[in-house]
């Protein structure tokens, strides 16, 4: 027995909605953390040893083939050893770390999202052309 039209539309449609309502949750959790304040790139943490004063921390960031991707592009950026501000660029760092694996898993989703979209399309329009016989003699 072929499963019952009405539901399986329901639950197509129902899934779809959900996607979409998830997308849209991960997109406003990338405005949170944009709007938190984040670094352009990911930096990796160095600490440099001062004359003997201290250890000092700078963010450094990767280079893209034509140039750093730090803020103005610089290659690192200064943060020092005060606490507030140790938090402050690790926070930044956490953040752009945050917002690219969500970068990532909405690109995933938005692809889905469009493949099942078009899979269904072409559902709809196969689901109108069937193999029909002539009955006009029979």
């Amino acid at each position: 027995m072929p499963p019952d039209p009405s539901t399986l539309t329901d639950t197509i449609l129902t899934n779809l909605a959900a996607a979409e309502q998830h997308r849209a949750q991960v997109q406003a959790a990338m405005r949170r953390l944009r709007d938190a304040g984040m670094y352009p790139s990911v930096p990796t943490e160095q600490w440099q040893d001062r004359d003997g004063r201290g250890s000092y921390l700078y963010m450094c960031f990767p280079y893209n083939g034509e140039r750093y991707r730090g803020p103005n592009g610089k290659r690192k950026v200064y943060i020092g050893c005060r606490p507030e501000r140790v938090r402050e660029a690790r926070r930044k760092a956490w953040n752009r770390r945050e917002y690219e694996l969500l970068a990532s898993h909405l690109d995933v989703l938005t692809r889905w999202i469009s493949k099942t979209t078009l899979e269904l399309t072409n559902l709809a329009h196969r689901s109108g052309v069937w193999p029909e016989v002539d009955l006009g003699e029979i």
